[in-house]
Order: structure tokens, then C-alpha cells, then sequence
């Protein structure tokens, strides 16, 4: 319900609330509706390129049970090659049970383009098949298999209660839009704040590659969630063109600021020297931003 007395409606409140406390000393109360839980801050680590507050704390989201029950077959995939039916059961791969979607996913995506041995239920009858899985590229450049295969999403049957669906008129979007807006620049303030003391590492920071994996990923999860992921690209760029580097906004905005106190303005070669500062910063920051994605990866 609450972590330090925030508000938390959503997982990603959770993670909001807790990784402003990363790296703090004392204790970090958490309140459910069970009990209110206060705990200590001292043992807990973060990943130096890729933190994840509520792993790396012991936390594990729930997850409603999702049967391996094939709903949609790819077209030309290996699950149409080979066979398989929509309402086709997935029992097992390479004699290891399947209990659910989620587990015949982590099963699959460790056969890249191999022959695995698949059981699957059709009806009363259970059938024995040998199929050549799929590959693909998956999170770090790793090769993953694949067969092709779907669930239905409207099979995913939630507990009352863990469900919230939230309707907005355009006036009360943009108010909320405002509030996102909020918590993301006070978030990033933070991690800004927490970085400068040496509490966070630099490493957490992306660059062009993490942008481009995270927007194959918001693509993947819908339309409207790379319409999000766009708006939270501009506010980041938005917050970094303030920063007062030479050669963004924000060093611009100083230079006005000196030329209005002092009444007068800097010279041109000052100005010039600012500017390449500036364009060096800029470099180091893309060339360090760049060697964390390939260390995350």
C-alpha cells in the first residue's frame, strides 16, 4: 500500500519509491495490508549497470497461473512447420514438465535453433513430435529460441482486486500527465543527486543501444506503450538540454544569466572555448553512456 508513506498503486510506484532510497542508510518502512514492515537498508546491493530495486531487495511480483494452451500460430514460424494446433497443450520439452506459459517460455528460449523433443495434449491424445526450434536475438544480444506460438490474452484471469482499470477525460489526462511528469523529474533528480555523492553508479546510465533495445521492447507491448516510451525519451532529453553544460540550453541560460549580472558580455573566443567544452562533454558522455551498454550486455 505504502512504501516510506508514498502512495503505491502500481508496481511501478513501488520501484519509483524504493529506488529513491537505494544506497541510503537507516530503514525503509513498507506497509501492506496485512502488516507494516520496517527493514533494514544495510545489506542491500544494487547492480552496478542494470538495478533492479525490487529483485535486488527479495521482492517477486505475482503472477496469475497462464495454462500453455497455443491460441495463435506465426505464420512460417517452426509452430506451423512443424504441426501444431491452435488449443494444442504444451506438456513437456525434453521430458522437462510445463506448468505454465511463462515456464514453457523460459524452457523454449534455451534451444536456439535446435531439436527438441515436445510433448504436447490434443484433445484426449498425447503426441510425441521432434521439432527444429526458431532463434532469436533476446535481451543482451543472447540467442533465444522459439517456436512461434501465442496464448490468448484474455485467458490471463486476474484475482479481484489486483485489477484497476483507470479512464481519464482529456482534462483530467492532462492533469495526471502533469503528475507523471512530476514524479519522473524528481525521480531522475534523485538518481542525479544520488550519482554526484557516489551512492549510484554512472553505470546505470544508457545510451544509444539501451534506447534502441528499449524501444523494440515498448513496440513489442503495444502502441500506446511506445507512444509512452516516446514521451519519456523527450523528457529525458528535455532534462539534459537543461543541464548547465556549454553548448545545450542550460549553459546558454548561465551565459545570459553572467551577461545580466555583470552587465556585460563574455568574448567570443571565451564563448567559442565554452562551446567545444561543451561538444567534449557531450562526446565523453555518448562514449561512456555506449561502453555501459555493452558492459549491461
Amino acid at each position: 500500500i505504502e512504501v516510506d508513506k508514498r502512495g503505491t498503486d502500481t508496481w511501478s510506484d513501488v520501484a519509483v519509491a524504493m529506488l529513491a532510497r537505494l544506497k541510503d542508510e537507516g530503514t525503509m518502512v513498507i506497509t501492506t495490508k496485512r502488516n507494516t514492515y520496517i527493514l533494514d537498508l544495510k545489506d542491500w546491493s544494487a547492480h552496478e549497470y542494470a538495478p533492479n530495486p525490487l529483485v535486488e531487495f527479495g521482492l517477486v511480483q505475482y503472477k496469475p497461473l497462464v495454462l500453455p494452451v497455443i491460441y495463435k500460430i506465426v505464420k512460417q514460424s517452426p509452430a506451423e512447420k512443424y504441426g501444431l494446433l491452435t488449443g494444442d497443450r504444451i506438456v513437456s520439452i525434453e521430458g522437462i514438465e510445463v506448468g505454465d506459459w511463462e515456464d514453457f517460455i523460459k524452457q523454449i528460449k534455451l534451444y536456439p535453433k535446435k531439436k527438441v523433443k515436445l510433448q504436447i495434449q490434443r484433445e484426449e491424445e498425447k503426441i510425441d513430435l521432434e521439432i527444429t526450434t526458431g532463434w532469436k536475438f533476446g535481451r543482451g544480444w543472447k540467442k533465444i529460441g522459439f517456436l512461434g506460438v501465442n496464448i490468448d490474452p484474455q485467458k490471463t484471469i486476474w484475482p479481484e482486486g489486483m485489477m484497476k482499470v483507470h479512464k481519464y477525460s482529456p482534462l483530467t489526462a492532462v492533469k495526471v500527465a502533469m503528475q507523471q511528469m512530476d514524479l519522473f523529474f524528481g525521480l531522475n533528480g534523485i538518481i542525479f543527486a544520488k550519482m554526484l555523492f557516489g551512492k549510484i553508479s554512472f553505470g546505470i546510465f544508457g545510451g544509444p543501444l539501451s534506447t534502441f533495445i528499449a524501444s523494440g521492447q515498448a513496440l513489442n507491448q503495444g502502441f500506446s506503450m511506445f507512444l509512452g516510451f516516446l514521451a519519456m525519451i523527450s523528457l529525458s532529453i528535455a532534462m539534459v538540454n537543461f543541464l548547465p553544460v556549454p553548448g545545450l540550453d542550460g549553459g546558454q541560460i548561465i551565459m545570459i544569466l553572467y551577461e545580466g549580472i555583470t552587465r556585460r558580455s563574455l568574448s567570443m573566443r571565451v564563448q567559442i572555448l565554452m562551446f567545444r567544452l561543451g561538444v567534449a562533454v557531450f562526446v565523453l558522455l555518448v562514449l561512456r553512456t555506449t561502453a555501459n551498454d555493452i558492459m549491461r550486455i
